[in-house]
Parts: structure tokens; sequence; C-alpha cells
């Protein structure tokens, strides 16, 4: 120690001036490299990924653990999934939190470096290759077993498709398009997002066929109950196909209904809109096909017209026309159309609504349905009356107005001739 006191002094020396070093802020730096130096946290960006490229990603690393660790690899995903579950994770025990989430985290790490030394041992390549026998036999054989996985895959893939074929068409028999669009969005976001067209050569002409008869399902909404006065003003949402506004009593009685309860139910269904709308705005960026597009904007703006965003259901609407018109899709075009003239009805817009409807019954022409003429027909008919009535309610308004002014006017028009003969 005596003969390298110097460099035991400059040892101490450096540690000491690392642990009195403050590091600069990111804004300083950023400053420094003549960048932004307003925002301190760096935002990144998530990778916007396809639901095929997402299951094959989750294919992969299923093979890859499958292959290093064997039946332990659902424990590996168990624990992949635990690093972010707030079921363990609670953040709001802020006491035992932070360890249970390092404690996953470097057990994460400890069976990952495992893994990655036995893949550097051994990789996939060269264990897929010492598995698979040699010569032109084996090759042969090897071929004739990847057809044939690859004809039964078809096979069932397409007994697949026609049970939900048929289950779509039963769906719309029992009319509730309700049930029928989840059902539409659950088979069309998972089993169909996830085949190819080697799998499903027939992919684009099977999503024609179920967009059509839900599209064909909301058109069959448009007809006119019996024995129902229009006119009146009550019946309104009864012709336009509007839900009835409840009101709930939110005065607390003892032995009353709980209002916490219908406020929990109200928040659920919230919450599964925007829910809902996250993934058809996640579905929308990587659609490839117009008819797609289109029933993708469409539920969007019934999203927002459920929710009550009038102004953003009209924008959206108007974009699921367009994609409509794009692939020559005139039951689309309907019902984007149908869907801004109510919301023109829940906002009492008559001129506008005057030219939607229009718009519809050119529409229901060309689409050769004599019902959602008559429909629509009625639906003009009735507009024209409010429209009528309001015109007759405004020139009432103004001719009162005017009266009221005519006294006052009679007074100045009488002390101007007055004035004027004095001069």
């Amino acid at each position: 120690m005596y003969q390298h006191r110097d460099v035991l002094e400059h040892i101490s020396r450096r540690q000491k001036e690392l642990a009195a070093h403050v590091s600069r802020p990111l804004w300083k730096k950023l400053r420094d490299q003549q960048q932004c130096d307003v925002q301190s946290i760096l935002i990144k960006e998530r990778p916007q990924l396809t639901i095929l490229e997402r299951a094959r990603r989750r294919a992969s690393e299923s093979l890859y653990n499958h292959n290093y660790l064997g039946r332990s690899a659902a424990d590996i995903a168990l624990l992949r999934q635990l690093r972010s579950d707030r079921n363990l994770l609670d953040p709001l025990r802020l006491a035992t939190t932070p360890p249970m989430r390092k404690l996953t985290a470097q057990q994460f790490m400890i069976v990952r470096r495992f893994m990655k030394m036995l893949q550097a041992r051994n990789p996939m390549y060269n264990r897929r290759y010492v598995r698979q026998r040699h010569g032109p036999i084996a090759d042969q054989e090897r071929h004739r077993w990847q057809e044939m996985h690859l004809f039964h895959t078809q096979y069932q893939t397409r007994r697949d498709c026609m049970r939900m074929l048929h289950e779509v068409h039963r769906r719309r028999s029992e009319g509730d398009v309700e049930k029928l669009s989840d059902y539409v969005e659950d088979i069309m976001s998972g089993f169909i997002e996830h085949k190819t067209h080697r799998t499903l050569p027939w992919k684009f002409e099977f999503i024609n066929e179920v967009y059509n008869i839900l599209a064909l399902a909301h058109c069959d909404k448009c007809a006119v109950p019996a024995n129902v006065d229009f006119l009146l003003a009550k019946n309104r949402p009864i012709l336009y196909l509007l839900r009835s506004e409840k009101l709930h009593d939110m005065s607390v009685q003892f032995g009353g209904p709980n209002i916490y309860v219908e406020i929990e139910r109200e928040d659920e269904r919230h919450s599964r809109i925007i829910q809902k709308l996250e993934q058809l705005e996640s579905r929308l960026r990587h659609s490839r096909y117009s008819i797609e597009r289109s029933y993708l904007l469409f539920e969007i703006a019934r999203c927002h017209f459920q929710e009550s965003r009038f102004d953003k259901c009209l924008v959206v609407a108007h974009k699921a026309f367009n994609e409509a018109r794009i692939c020559n899709c005139l039951i689309w075009r309907f019902n984007s159309i149908f869907l801004c003239c109510q919301v023109h009805a829940v906002l009492n817009r008559f001129e506008r609504l005057k030219e939607s409807l229009a718009k519809a019954s050119q529409l229901a022409s060309e689409l050769q349905a004599p019902k959602l003429v008559a429909y629509i027909g009625i639906c003009t008919n009735v507009n024209n009356y409010d429209l009528a009535f309001q015109r007759i309610r405004q020139s009432d308004v103004n001719r009162r107005k005017s009266r009221k002014r005519s006294p006052i006017s009679t007074i100045t028009s009488n002390s101007s001739q007055g004035s004027i003969s004095s001069t």
C-alpha cells in the first residue's frame, strides 16, 4: 500500500468526484446539441403492428420457448405477463409493489439470459437440422406431410367460415342488430384477421359477404310500425329509430333504488364503448379493403352517436360514405347517410335533414328496395311538415316583434314630421 499510495489516492479522489457528480438535466444536453429543450421526457412511440403480425410474433416466441424449455414454456409466458399485471403489481400498494416489480423483472431476466445461453450453444436452425432425416426419400416424405397439413388447415378453415356464415344469417333473421354487430366484430378481428390467403384463398369474398349481410341487417330496421301517428312530436324517435332517453331518478329515498348501481352501469357502458373505439381504430390503421374501411368508419360513427358526440359522428359518417363510394357499395352508402339523418333528426336540423333524406331516397331507389323507398318517403313527408310548422312559428314570432316595434316607430315618425313643419 505504501508503494502504490499514489494510485490509491487517485482512486479515492475519483470515487469522491463520482459521488459528488450531479448529472445534467436532459434539457441542457439537448440545448447543447441544438435540439428541442422544451420536453424533458422523450415520448417513445410504440410500433403499430397488425393483428396478423402480432399473432406471428406470439407464435414464434412460443416456439422459441418450447424449443429450449419444453413444458416450462407456460411458466415463462406467465412470468412475462406478471411483469405488467395490475392485479399483482397494484399501484395503490406503495409498500409491496416496488419490490414485487423488481423481483419479477429480475427473475424474467435470469430466465431470458439462460435461454440465450442455450441458443448460443445450440441454435434453433441446428436443432431443426438434427431432428430432420436426410436423403431424397425423407425430403419427399416431409413435403408430403406439409401438403397434407396445409390441406387439412384449408379444409378446417372452410368449415369454420361456413359455420360462421350460417350463424350470421341466423342472427340477421332474429333481428337483433347489436348482437349481430358484436358477433361480426368478434370473428373479423380474431379468426379472419389471423388467416392468410394461403389458408383462406377466398378471404376477400367472405369479408364482402359478411359485411353486406350486416349492412342489410341495418337496413332491415328501417321499417314503419303500425298504428303510430308520426305527426306527434313524441313519436319522432320511433320514426328515426332513435333510442329513448331514460330519465333516472337521482333522489335518494329509504328503500328506493340504489343510484350508485345506475352510475356504475353507465360507467361500464362508457368503458365498453371506449374499448370498442380503440379496437376499431386499431383495425382501421391496417385495413386493406374499402368495404372493410367503410364498415369500420360506420361503427366508429355509431359509437360516437351513442355517446352523443354528434359532430364527430357526422365527420366519420361522411368518411364512411366516401369509402363506400370507392368500393361502389350502395348499401353502406345508404347506412352512412341514414346515420347522418338520425343526427340531424336529434338536433332538429330540418333543412339539413331534408338534403340527407333526398340522398337516402336516391340511394334507396338505386337499391331497388320498395320498402326503403316507402320508409324514406314517410320520413320526408314528416320532415316537410315539421319544416313548414317551424316556418309558420318563425313568421308568427317575426310578426309579433314587428307589432311590438310599431308604436315606437309611429312616435318617432310623428316627432320627425313635427320638427320639419316647425322649420
